[in-house]
């Protein structure tokens, strides 16, 4: 289970192909703290590449938290495989 609580005027709702490079950056910030402390300057997370994000975007669903200002503060990505990603800042 899940629980997801949210303040202001957040809102949940699907991501759509436009929001791939935000979701790209919101991974990058998610993981570079920890990558940088392990120092794995190339780990995946931090290393793909926006085309590469497309495609991986077409073969998920996504559900995307945007904060008052519109700004995406956390996703959440289910494959088909039915593995879940969840990444927040």
């Amino acid at each position: 289970m899940i629980i997801l609580i949210l303040s202001g005027n957040m809102k949940i709702e699907l991501a759509t192909i436009q929001d791939v490079p935000a979701l790209l950056d919101l991974q990058r910030k998610a993981f570079g703290p920890l990558c940088e402390e392990l120092c794995w300057k190339d780990a995946p997370p931090l290393t793909e590449s926006l085309e590469h994000a497309y495609e991986e975007f077409a073969q998920c669903t996504t559900l995307k938290v945007q904060n008052d200002e519109g700004h995406i503060i956390c996703s959440l990505m289910v494959t088909y495989q039915m593995v879940l990603y969840i990444l927040a800042v």
